[in-house]
């Protein structure tokens, strides 16, 4: 491992995931906080001059190792916010009929990001300890093909949203329920597939 591999992963499939997952959320996860952390920690120690050059090799690898587990971690968040939406999506079959999207064309593509993501996540358990980096392209995949769906039907979603949009008086709207609920966990979110 080098230094340079290590910012190559950092900018080219590190950033473009956790800056989704914090724009979709418009938070930062505790998780992925401490991962981050543990990377910070680990490159502060690589970095230190006074450390051997094995302990400097020795927190990269860490680092690294630190940087995959927060990136994977990522796709999984981002996948079950978006299994949220489709959930919901899944629940509002009558707006379907009424504006015209086809229920059909629905189903077949929330079957295909089921697929998807157990493929995913059996890649990632066959590689864990070993290959961990192996299942990132199909995660990467699964959010793409949630992100077409949501595309697709976000304005039978949208309307869905203002339609439990309660007004009294003069307040201002209010939710009976947020519209996205971030599973407290990333076992939590799969759990629920």
């Amino acid at each position: 491992m080098s230094i340079d591999e290590f910012i190559r992963f950092y900018k080219e499939t590190h950033l473009p995931i956790y800056s989704d997952v914090v724009g979709y959320l418009g938070d930062k996860p505790r998780q992925i906080l401490v991962e981050i952390e543990n990377i910070f920690t680990h490159y502060v120690r690589w970095s230190d001059a006074s450390e051997s050059a094995e302990n400097r090799s020795e927190n990269l690898k860490r680092a690294h190792n630190h940087l995959v587990r927060v990136t994977i971690d990522c796709y999984k968040i981002l996948w079950i916010e978006i299994k949220n939406d489709i959930v919901e999506l899944d629940g509002i079959q009558q707006g379907m009929a009424d504006s015209g999207v086809s229920s059909v064309e629905f189903f077949a593509k929330k079957q295909e990001f089921k697929q998807l993501s157990m493929h995913a996540r059996s890649l990632e358990m066959a590689y864990i300890g070993t290959k961990p980096t192996e299942c990132i392209a199909v995660y990467e995949a699964v959010i793409n093909l949630g992100w077409d769906i949501l595309g697709k039907f976000k304005d039978l979603l949208i309307r869905h949203q203002a339609s439990k949009t309660v007004c009294t008086g003069d307040d201002p709207p209010t939710h009976y329920s947020p519209p996205f609920k971030l599973a407290s966990t990333i076992e939590e979110g799969i759990n629920e597939l």
